[in-house]
């Protein structure tokens, strides 16, 4: 079944698109960590995509320890990894 059934917000849909997800099959075998690996999907977006997967009886995988599946590109974790080393080297007198 696709995503369009799920009335996921327009965000988190591009972002699962994007992501080359496109089936609730694909998206239930995905865990949280490897969603946020998504570029635009964050906490909101995943709590969304929870809801959503709860109302059709189906859940995330709740593994965060398990390769990310195939079509989650290198790239996009790549990305993710950059903007979180940038985040914490946050100068301690000024805080920029």
């Amino acid at each position: 079944m696709t995503l369009d059934k799920l009335g996921l917000p327009f965000r988190a849909r591009n972002a699962l698109r994007l992501g080359r997800i496109h089936t609730m099959g694909e998206l239930a075998a995905m865990s949280a960590d490897h969603l946020l690996a998504l570029r635009g999907i964050g906490a909101v977006s995943i709590e969304h995509i929870e809801t959503a997967l709860q109302s059709c009886g189906l859940a995330l995988e709740p593994s965060p320890f398990s390769k990310p599946p195939p079509w989650v590109a290198a790239a996009t974790i790549e990305h993710r990894e950059r903007v979180e080393r940038r985040r914490s080297e946050v100068c301690p007198e000024c805080g920029r």
